[in-house]
């Protein structure tokens, strides 16, 4: 019993390792889903999203202050608030995370893991049938600009 045990954590292990990332519960709520909840409560202008050490940690404007979030996966409930550095701004006419995430999952990726508002567009870390992708989307359009495998 002692050698399955360790045989288990092991494989846990190399799980891990092999991702990269902390990824989501299979419980989750999609991405897509716990910024749509956010949204309605008043995160405006979502610039990052990253899930570490078990819950989403959250960047974005709320009445005209930067903040960090950190929200549960499985209920989308903030677990703390606090002022952020102020970080680079979504363009007027770009779209939504929530919607782009919406996009990319409805497109057969996830869970998304990381995304980060860069110069060119959204770069997003996500799975597709098990391997690590990341991906480079238009922020204006939703399109994906380019899909390559994660180091």
């Amino acid at each position: 019993m002692k050698m399955f045990h360790t045989g288990l954590i092991l494989a846990a292990a190399i799980t891990s390792v092999g991702l990269g990332a902390d990824v989501p519960p299979t419980t989750a709520k999609r991405l897509s889903e716990v910024l749509i909840a956010l949204d309605a409560g008043g995160l405006k202008s979502v610039t990052e999203v990253s899930f570490d050490d078990g819950d989403w940690e959250v960047e974005g404007m709320r009445e005209g202050k930067s903040v960090e979030l950190h929200v549960d996966p499985l209920t989308s409930k903030v677990l703390s608030e606090r002022a952020d550095e102020i970080h680079a701004s979504l363009p007027n006419d770009g779209m939504s995370l929530s919607a782009i995430c919406k996009q990319i999952e409805a497109a057969g990726y996830g869970p998304i893991t990381d995304a980060d508002l860069e110069p060119a567009g959204w770069e997003i870390e996500t799975l597709r049938n098990g391997t690590e992708r990341q991906l480079m989307i238009d922020s204006r359009t939703g399109k994906i600009l380019s899909d390559q495998p994660d180091d």
